[in-house]
């Protein structure tokens, strides 16, 4: 069983803790420069921006719990990724006592800094950021994004399971959730976009065989569940001659 924390950053972290702390008062959405209700405390981060955004996620009565990230523009890569990237941005005054913006966190709060990266594989026109169909990308680059969705497209495919499968070692039908995972890829659900990767990662040293990996994250339908529980999985792929090899799967409980 994976551990949730192992696989989330702290910047999702603190996302759920925030969610905890106010259960169903919890709200997040994004804000684009032509909204026509755009809060204006936003403008000066989107004035002169065409195309980026901002996503503001917390709970209205609890100001503390409350993050903002600034979304850059939505480009396409030479690969033909749709992708962005997001970056927290923080109120604080300047030296004459302004209020504006700072990329740099409060002490408490460094682990918020840092940039995240967003790719989509679509021939159809990028949408915007607020799209859930978009990957959160770390140490991977395009090339390899694209190559990545390419496998994860033919595993979830019911006429190239067993092709994947042969090429991977006999042992990972014995890993927790590989069951589940197959179940739904034999009666159809994860093929043609039901299921989608959320995140993709290179997880170099993490294993201890220290053999460099990709992980990919992926999440059942919207609504179902297995076994009455919420499930996700962490595929375990590995580059070779031949191309992706998948390794090993992982289950872990949201």
């Amino acid at each position: 069983m994976v551990r949730l924390g192992c696989l989330l950053g702290p910047l999702l972290l603190s996302l759920l803790s925030a969610y905890a702390a106010g259960a169903s008062q919890y709200r997040c959405g994004v804000h684009f420069g032509d909204d026509v209700d755009l809060p204006s405390n936003l403008e000066g981060l989107l004035e002169g921006r065409l195309g980026a955004a901002v996503r503001v996620c917390g709970v209205p009565a609890r100001p503390e719990t409350i993050y903002r990230q600034e979304l850059s523009e939505v480009i396409r890569g030479p690969f033909g990724a749709c992708q962005f990237t997001e970056r927290n941005v923080f109120p604080t005054e300047d030296e004459t006592g302004l209020p504006i913006w700072s990329y740099r966190p409060p002490l408490e709060k460094d682990y918020l800094s840092g940039i995240g990266h967003f790719m989509l594989a679509s021939d159809e026109p990028c949408p915007r950021q607020d799209d859930l169909r978009y990957v959160l990308v770390s140490a991977v680059s395009e090339g390899l994004f694209m190559a990545l969705m390419r496998f994860w497209e033919r595993f979830s495919s019911p006429e190239h399971l067993e092709d994947i499968l042969s090429r991977s070692p006999s042992s990972i039908r014995h890993y927790d959730g590989f069951d589940s995972l197959e179940r739904l890829i034999v009666a159809g659900k994860a093929d043609h976009g039901q299921m989608r990767p959320s995140r993709i990662r290179f997880a170099d040293g993490f294993y201890p065989d220290m053999t460099p990996r990709y992980e990919i994250t992926v999440y059942p339908p919207t609504g179902l569940t297995i076994d009455g529980r919420y499930e996700f999985w962490v595929l375990s792929v590995d580059l070779g001659e031949d191309g992706f090899r998948l390794l090993s799967i992982s289950v872990g409980v949201h």
